[in-house]
């Protein structure tokens, strides 16, 4: 962990290019010992995204967090997440209603605990596991194709893993 000025997770916008910068922070968990190590917004509506946090650059994960109104207030999107152990997250281009979840599961967890992928058809209101076919494990990260967003990949410790029905 690195020492900043600001603890816990903050989240800052720019509505001019750039020059000027505004807090948007409502609802995260400022107070927390963890990092946003990804942030995807809908193309569709700019005004939704998502943030996902990591224990990575951190101590401590607290899963992935969306905002309806541009970032003016955010709320918790685990609902279904065995843990909130996230390593990535991707949205589907063409229907930004589905989302995907790369998990980490720390070798001291032990328990009935599900990593690999979760998957969201509901706009990260709800998570499935959708790991068929992968190994078991922790899944590091994602990529989505953009021409054909049912092609998925998933690195893992035992290689990159390929699904062609969307998980």
């Amino acid at each position: 962990p690195v020492d900043f000025n600001l603890r816990g997770v903050h989240l800052f916008r720019s509505d001019d290019g750039g020059l000027t910068w505004a807090e948007k922070s409502s609802g995260l968990p400022t107070d927390a010992r963890t990092s946003i190590n990804a942030i995807v917004v809908d193309p569709m509506n700019p005004d939704i995204a998502y943030v996902m946090t990591s224990s990575h650059e951190s101590e401590e994960s607290k899963g992935v967090y969306k905002t309806t109104d541009g970032g003016q207030s955010w709320y918790s999107a685990n609902k279904g997440l065995s843990h909130v152990n996230t390593n990535d997250i991707q949205i589907d281009p063409i229907n930004p209603d589905t989302l995907y979840l790369a998990m980490h599961l720390p070798g001291y967890v032990r328990g009935d605990y599900f990593s690999g992928v979760y998957k969201s058809v509901d706009s990260a209101e709800t998570w499935e596991p959708s790991s068929d076919g992968l190994p078991t494990g922790s899944v590091s990260d994602l990529a989505l194709d953009s021409l054909n967003p049912n092609v998925l990949y998933a690195a893992t410790r035992e290689g990159v893993f390929m699904s062609v029905d969307g998980a």
